[in-house]
């Protein structure tokens, strides 16, 4: 663009005389478009080399990096901030992506506004953002196109608040996150086809993943939702793609459906141990249908092949005439490998291949 320039020194030999390509490291240039000017040196005979400028640009697309003390572009100036993932978004362009590197961030409110932007950690164990002393969302997104992801958030602890929240919202990913001590884990609320995958809810006060709103269209896949109050909650959400997650430990309901969440795809889940085991041998509630309208939620794994179990741990009409029905027939007789496995020490290694929580085996099947 004619308003910044770089000097690059690099060198290289060739010494059969022929042609050559040449790499340069761009990393330290601050994003733009260039042309690149060539000087040759020959070291025996100068008219074996030729200087030029190169004929076509090119564009040095840099992330911008974000450490625990500030943030700063590939060769410009140094931002010092003590909210730096917040400052940097803030400072951000449409399209920008901003790279974190681990570390504690604390007191971090993250409004991502800004198109097609993108936010990647440098590991999920090593980037730890939280937000305990302000009592709002850790990140909020409010712009379509946003990709977030390798990021372990935590302290959302307020009322209604979030680790990951997206607000009338399409085209998202949030993936390859931790999130857990928040009062929701991911809330999607009226947001449509976004991509929910690879992350791990857990320990959150009342939801793993919330739903709400005629949130549709979403696709939830492979995630681990443990040891929430509920682990998948959808209200008046339908039309979306859950698949391939495993849900276990969550004290109240595994899957927990209210005002007219329809037509959801609900598929190839490991479902285990929710609620609370009760006399009948079921858990109180695996699967809990709290509307009128029926579900379909086939080719799961209730961690069992007994259908009296499975009957036991499920909430519709057959326990309550005013609920819709939930049909679970045909059901997986074992644990679906495409979810990922959770790393607990209570595992165990089965004759198949697969790992299922220890003690999954002992109950047993719903009716057709």
């Amino acid at each position: 663009d004619g308003s910044w320039y770089y000097t690059i020194n690099g060198s290289f030999n060739s010494p059969d005389d022929s042609d050559v390509d040449i790499e340069f490291d761009t990393r330290n240039v601050l994003n733009g478009r260039y042309r690149m000017e060539v000087t040759a040196v020959a070291d025996d005979n100068s008219n074996d080399v030729t200087s030029f400028l190169t004929p076509n640009n090119f564009t040095a697309d840099n992330p911008t990096y974000v450490n625990g003390t500030g943030w700063w572009r590939c060769g410009a100036e140094f931002n010092a901030s003590s909210i730096a993932i917040t400052a940097a978004v803030e400072n951000a362009t449409t399209g920008e992506t901003i790279y974190v590197y681990n570390g504690s961030y604390e007191n971090e409110r993250v409004n991502v506004n800004k198109t097609y932007l993108t936010l990647q950690g440098e590991s999920v164990a090593g980037v730890n953002v939280n937000a305990t002393a302000l009592g709002e969302h850790v990140f909020n997104v409010s712009a379509n196109y946003v990709n977030i992801s390798w990021f372990n958030v935590s302290g959302a602890t307020g009322s209604g608040k979030a680790g990951f929240y997206l607000n009338g919202v399409e085209h998202c990913d949030i993936s390859g996150n931790n999130v857990s001590g928040n009062y929701y884990g991911i809330y999607l609320n009226s947001a449509g086809n976004n991509t929910v995958i690879g992350n791990t809810a857990e320990s959150n006060t009342e939801y793993g993943i919330y739903l709400n709103n005629s949130a549709s269209f979403n696709t939830l896949r492979e995630n681990i939702v443990a040891k929430n109050k509920d682990g998948i909650y959808l209200d008046s959400a339908g039309s979306n793609n859950i698949s391939c997650n495993w849900l276990y430990y969550n004290n109240r309901t595994g899957f927990n459906l209210t005002g007219g969440s329809m037509d959801n795809k609900i598929s190839h889940n490991n479902i285990v141990e929710n609620g609370y085991h009760n006399l009948t041998g079921g858990w109180e509630w695996q699967f809990y249908n709290n509307q009128t309208d029926p579900v379909t939620a086939t080719h799961n794994w209730w961690g069992s092949n007994e259908n009296d179990t499975i009957n036991a741990s499920i909430y519709d009409w057959h326990i309550d005439k005013t609920t819709g029905n939930v049909t679970i027939f045909p059901w997986l007789d074992k644990p679906d490998p495409c979810a990922p496995i959770p790393e607990l020490p209570a595992v165990i290694l089965v004759g198949v291949g697969l790992m299922v929580l220890a003690g999954y085996v002992r109950i047993r099947r719903r009716r057709r």
